[in-house]
This record gives C-alpha cells, structure tokens and sequence, in this order.
C-alpha cells in the first residue's frame, strides 16, 4: 500500500515538475531603431530552445515538447508527444532533410516543407521559421511589418502567413520572441519558448 501510494506522489511531482515553465525574464526594452535591432537579431545563427508547440489543422491536432539545435544552417529539431508518445526528429543541412518517426522510420527529401508535406500532410514552412524565431522576416521577401515603441516587430505578415509576436524576453541582453502565433488557412501554429541559449 505505501508503495502504491508512493507511486501516485511520484508521479503526481512529476506531472506538475512538466507543467511549470520558468517564468519569462522580462525584455531589455533597449531603444534600437529597426535597422540596429534587425542587425543584432541577424548576428545570431547558433541557439538551443526548449518550449511547446501547438499545430492545429482540419486533419489532425498536434501539441508537443520541442527542442531545437540550430549550428548555422544545420538543425536539428525534435517534437514529443504526451509522455514521450509520437516523437518527430527533423535534421536537416544544405541540400537535405531527414525526418525520423517514433516507430524509426526514416523520410528524405531536398527541403523541409516537401518532406513534411508528404509524411505529416502539414505545410510548415520550417526554412522561413529560421528567420521568424528569431523575430525577422525573411530576406528578400516582400513583407508588411508591425512594430512596438521598442522596434520589436509584433506583427508580420509574409508567405501567406500571418504571424504575432505576443511575447519577447531579454537574453544575454539581446530580446528574442518567446510566445509566437503564426496562421495559415486551415493550420494554426503556436510556439511557447521557456529557454533561448
């Protein structure tokens, strides 16, 4: 009986240790024009995130736990699912992409946005997220642009998608986006970020 009830405590802390994210550190706020925050927001081409994404779409609903490794143009980008379950691995560098499903099976392709299309029916524009994650749109793209008294962009509209930064948090003295929606028709996409490195 007691181990019983232990059990049920353990996993009772365990549930509420996934539950709780750290609280957001509040953004620098630094007076930058755009030019100087574009510039410095450019610069960084390295990061780890951990957070939660929601994608919502008329054929299937999906929320998961994300990690994401960027090193310059290679990536790597994991999704899991309630306690593990339905876990998605994305690696990609120049010229290819690999997608790994929880049951090891293994998808190529050319680019991300056709891979994920054909495996996961899902039109996610994984190389232009490159650039929105970090609170930019894409180079050479037309754009209309949204902004803050502090030059944050809070909204951007580009490819067919419309995109609100809700959120910004300071780090390493630099403001990065750490709540994102981004709408496309028929597929919604919300990204919570708890840690930038």
């Amino acid at each position: 009986m007691k181990i019983k009830i232990f059990i049920i405590v353990l996993i009772s802390c365990l549930l509420e240790a996934c539950a709780t994210l750290p609280a957001p550190q509040q953004p620098y706020n630094q007076s930058l024009n755009w030019t100087a925050r574009q510039k410095q927001l450019g610069k960084i081409t390295t990061w780890n995130i951990k957070g939660a994404v929601a994608i919502r779409s008329p054929q299937k609903n999906f929320s998961a736990t994300m990690n994401w490794k960027q090193r310059r143009s290679n990536y790597q980008i994991s999704l899991f699912g309630p306690l593990g379950i339905g876990a998605v691995n994305i690696s990609g560098r120049s010229g290819k992409v690999t997608l790994q499903t929880s049951d090891k099976q293994t998808f190529t392709a050319k680019n991300p946005e056709t891979l994920l299309q054909k495996q996961l029916g899902w039109t996610l524009p994984v190389s232009s997220l490159y650039y929105w994650i970090r609170g930019l749109p894409v180079p050479k793209i037309p754009a209309t642009k949204q902004f803050d008294g502090y030059s944050h962009l809070v909204k951007l509209q580009q490819q067919g998608w419309q995109i609100r930064y809700l959120r910004y948090s300071g780090i390493n003295h630099v403001d990065l986006p750490s709540k994102i929606f981004l709408n496309y028709p028929k597929l919604s996409l919300k990204i919570v970020i708890s840690s930038w490195e």
